[in-house]
């Protein structure tokens, strides 16, 4: 596993407390204060369909090229949720 992997399954495990896919777009709530940094994170991760997050508090939107993507993202984010 890469050290930008091993990042963003830290911070995912750690901080993430949900994740969601609507449309194109996958929503990703932190724990207060979280969001900028498990945003970057998932921008460094150059995850297949990610186009790019926007990131506030605790909430984190991020643009996929398709609905199909958004989905597929939404499951990567979820599993490293979950470990």
């Amino acid at each position: 596993m890469l050290p930008e992997e091993m990042r963003l399954q830290r911070m995912v495990s750690e901080l993430v407390e949900d994740v969601h896919a609507a449309n194109n777009m996958v929503v990703v709530k932190t724990y207060s204060g979280g969001a900028a940094g498990v945003s970057a994170a998932l921008d460094h991760a150059n995850l297949k369909g990610s186009l790019g997050t926007v990131a506030g508090d605790n909430t984190i939107f991020l643009a996929t090229e398709t609905p199909e993507a958004a989905l597929d993202v939404e499951q990567v984010i979820d599993r490293l949720r979950r470990r």
